[in-house]
């Protein structure tokens, strides 16, 4: 498992801001980011409106919130046509390209990062990384690993900080290395789109890989 690859699905607009740019950066998203989303329009068939609540009766209860980044286990090494005809539902995503890493990589980068020792001396009470379970009957401690069973074709795997109270946060925005990226995949519409050159240029300026699919 810890070699397995896995990928998040990005706009090319959220590549040429934040991925290939001279100051890359990572971002973790909150707990109550994704609820917020899931009612935005074109975006509730990716993001789960009851992330991190739990309901008892006819009361929902909302956990601990948690900073995470959200990734989906590739059945191979590239994405596959199922993975790209489920993420391109999304508006957001129908110019995509496959950031491509393993679950070693992302867990060594999140542990050793130096910006995040906020996180790790107090405002989190701890850091996890698993497998997103698709149940009806979620551990409430452990709720940041769940989502409704509508969402399973996405195999999410997440990194996450369960932070401290009921406590709500912005995202953690951090400088990295582009070492943590095996290599980039755009999606046929993108390369269709005439993006092919402009996008391997910037990947042979930033000695990213670039490998495409055919389905």
């Amino acid at each position: 498992m810890e070699s397995k690859h896995i990928a998040r699905f990005v706009s090319i607009d959220y590549v040429h801001e934040y991925v290939l740019v001279d100051r890359p950066t990572f971002c973790l998203n909150s707990t109550a980011y994704y609820r917020d989303l899931a009612n935005k329009k074109g975006c509730a068939c990716m993001s789960d409106r009851a992330e991190n609540e739990l309901d008892f009766g006819d009361t929902r209860y909302t956990t601990n919130e948690a900073l995470i980044s959200c990734w989906s286990l590739l059945k191979n090494r590239k994405p596959t046509s199922d993975d790209w005809n489920y993420w391109q539902q999304c508006k957001k995503c129908k110019r995509s390209v496959a950031v491509v890493s393993t679950i070693s990589q992302i867990r060594r980068l999140l542990q050793k990062e130096p910006t995040l020792d906020e996180l790790r001396k107090g405002r989190a009470s701890e850091f996890k990384d698993q497998k997103v379970l698709y149940d009806s009957a979620p551990d409430p401690l452990e709720i940041y690993f769940y989502k409704r069973k509508k969402f399973e074709r996405q195999r999410e795997y997440r990194f996450a900080f369960r932070l401290s109270g009921n406590m709500r946060t912005g995202p953690k925005v951090f400088p990295v290395r582009l070492d943590y990226i095996h290599f980039i995949c755009p999606s046929s519409q993108l390369l269709e789109g005439g993006e092919r050159e402009k996008m391997q240029e910037l990947a042979n300026r930033y000695e990213i890989k670039v490998q495409e699919v055919s389905f």
